[in-house]
């Protein structure tokens, strides 16, 4: 099993530091025998998750650890990008993450564009935080699945990866993003009780039931860990009857197909 998205981070009550939850990830990995991580590092200093150059280190430890890059174009503009392709040219990036809703643009933003031009050149996915943050609805706004489309049209050869669904607008996401074949989805956070509670359970498990029968070879499973327990964002997964071969593209070969991960 491959998790897509992962986070090494400070939370109340699981993770005292992201120190502790280095250490607390890797008995998550054992204990659930996955095979491989995405661990998505924050975009700016001093925040209660690991940046990249500590990500960086983590995965030179682990070989099941593998990281995306997450510019800071607010900050440092398309400053980041050679320190990025480098870091991709030695094949420590496997893409890259953008905060969109945490952070106040879309991803369609002109100053996405040579990070995008980037991701084309080395055949590797941008993913795209989406839906309400927990506690503020109007974070959506900057990551709707119209806007999703928009990109996706624009950048044909570049693999976009919707995370979390764009809740709680999952059916919308669903219907508008299907038919663009350079959508991919992660699963992550759609088992958490404030996602679900929001969207509403039965049109969680309903779409992506159908979204994984739509687009088997385009959902990959993610947790969002340490902010949603593995287990918990497993058994739901689980519970949908799949069938066997679409379980085994959303728990491993899709994942490790976007982000090119050695087979």
């Amino acid at each position: 099993m491959i998790d897509a998205h992962i986070h090494i981070s400070r939370v109340e009550g699981i993770t005292a530091s992201p120190q502790q939850a280095t250490r607390v990830l890797a008995e998550e990995m054992d204990r659930f025998g996955l095979a491989a991580v995405i661990v998505i590092p924050d975009n700016v200093p001093n925040s209660n998750m690991l940046g990249l150059e500590a990500t960086l280190a983590l995965m030179r430890t682990d070989p099941r650890v593998y990281v995306l890059g997450s510019p800071d174009i607010l900050g440092q503009g398309h400053g980041q990008l050679g320190f990025f392709a480098q870091m991709m040219q030695e094949g420590l990036l496997r893409g890259l993450k953008v905060f969109c809703g945490h952070d106040a643009y879309f991803p369609t933003d002109a100053r996405l564009r040579p990070y995008l031009d980037l991701l084309e050149s080395q055949d590797l996915p941008l993913v795209v935080h989406t839906g309400e943050n927990p506690g503020d609805p109007t974070a959506s706004r900057w990551n709707q699945p119209e806007t999703l489309v928009e990109l996706a049209l624009a950048w044909p050869k570049v693999r976009v990866v919707v995370a979390h669904l764009c809740w709680p607008r999952v059916r919308e996401c669903l219907e508008l993003c299907q038919a663009i074949p350079n959508i991919h989805y992660d699963l992550s956070a759609i088992a958490a009780a404030s996602v679900l509670a929001r969207t509403g359970e039965e049109t969680m498990r309903e779409t992506v039931s159908l979204l994984a029968e739509r687009c088997p070879d385009r959902v990959m499973f993610g947790s969002d860990w340490p902010m949603v327990p593995i287990a918990r964002q497993f058994e739901f997964v689980r519970s949908l009857n799949l069938g066997h071969s679409v379980l085994e593209q959303v728990l491993h070969m899709n994942a490790a197909r976007c982000y090119r991960l050695p087979r």
